[in-house]
């Protein structure tokens, strides 16, 4: 890997629950409980997993949006806790974030022009003629035309909006960039144009993504690295291709069973997932996948398995996790 832009340790995010007729804190939702990850320059992080396992909220304290309970964020050499003051000032353009939901990230009663000029003027970077070349220049740079910088967002299609978000956080000129489920609300055609824009922007201005998704093929054309969350944990992470091929963790192996094949000559290890997702609020005991795991032994009902490395470069939290090394997701199926 590259040198790191970004390092999350052991971070983790606490929601208090209230209860009772004084509103006390009755519990906690362990919404992201205790991940490490790193992301290099210029490189891309996908993270993966179902809804609600806490992949957005990772998402948003890794740009500052929320402080974790527990744990510390460093961009390069410097702790995001302890910035504030005229240091946050200064490193807080470097850092952006692109929304899922275009329709209501966009201000309905600012134009184009007005929602990419914005970013621009509260770090007072441009003004005057300067700003509106820079606003026309980012239009431009993102597929859109001049004439769009006079259009409302009810005025644009899905594509047209998340092109729109996307210069608006390019603006700043930063250097790392949170994509959260950048193109779930989009066509499978428009999806295409964004992602290939996406990487296109990276190479032109060197950015690092996390990068937050459902859709693993997505994830797999974007990324560089892969980590795979279930319940407010990282349980698998490695190098994309690895992770692709021979996936370590049973949730991961369940996850890629789950995505068609192109090939008719490839068939894949069939692996139904059963009962639904566990509570955030009261994960159970030991390995939190072990209710649904195909493989679980008693052990993983006892005790919590470590995210430890099975390969060079690919870790997994699974305490069998051995036993997959030599198991790859898709073979041939005239069996040889």
């Amino acid at each position: 890997m590259t040198k790191p832009l970004l390092t999350m340790r052991h971070v983790r995010e606490l929601f208090p629950i209230s209860g009772g007729f004084f509103g006390r804190t009755v519990g906690y939702t362990r919404a992201v409980d205790g991940v490490d990850a790193t992301i290099g320059k210029g490189q891309t992080l996908g993270l993966v997993g179902e809804s609600g396992c806490g992949k957005s909220t990772l998402g948003r304290i890794a740009v500052k949006l929320l402080d974790p309970t527990e744990g510390f964020v460093m961009f390069e050499d410097i702790d995001l806790s302890k910035a504030e003051g005229a240091s946050w000032k200064e490193l807080r353009p470097q850092m952006q974030m692109v929304f899922q939901d275009t329709q209501s990230s966009l201000d309905p009663r600012m134009t184009v022009e007005s929602t990419v000029a914005e970013p621009l003027q509260l770090v007072g970077m441009k003004r005057g003629s300067e700003l509106y070349e820079t606003v026309a220049s980012l239009t431009l740079r993102v597929g859109l035309n001049l004439d769009h910088l006079n259009r409302y967002p009810h005025e644009l299609s899905g594509g047209e909006r998340q092109r729109v978000v996307i210069a608006r956080a390019l603006a700043t000129n930063p250097r790392f960039v949170v994509l959260d489920e950048p193109t779930a609300s989009l066509d499978v055609s428009v999806q295409a144009h964004i992602l290939n824009l996406l990487k296109d922007l990276q190479r032109a201005f060197s950015l690092t993504y996390l990068f937050i998704s459902h859709d693993l093929s997505v994830v797999r054309f974007m990324s560089d690295d892969v980590g795979v969350m279930y319940l407010g944990k990282i349980v698998e992470i490695a190098r994309t291709e690895p992770i692709y091929a021979t996936p370590l963790h049973p949730y991961t192996r369940a996850l890629l069973a789950a995505i068609p094949i192109p090939d008719p000559t490839l068939r894949k290890q069939r692996l139904v997932l059963g009962g639904d997702v566990p509570s955030a609020d009261s994960p159970p005991p030991g390995c939190r996948f072990h209710p649904r795991c195909p493989w679980a032994a008693a052990i993983c009902s006892e005790e919590e398995p470590k995210l430890r490395g099975i390969i060079t470069e690919h870790r997994a939290a699974c305490h069998f996790a051995e036993q997959f090394k030599d198991q790859p997701v898709y073979v041939s199926s005239n069996g040889g």
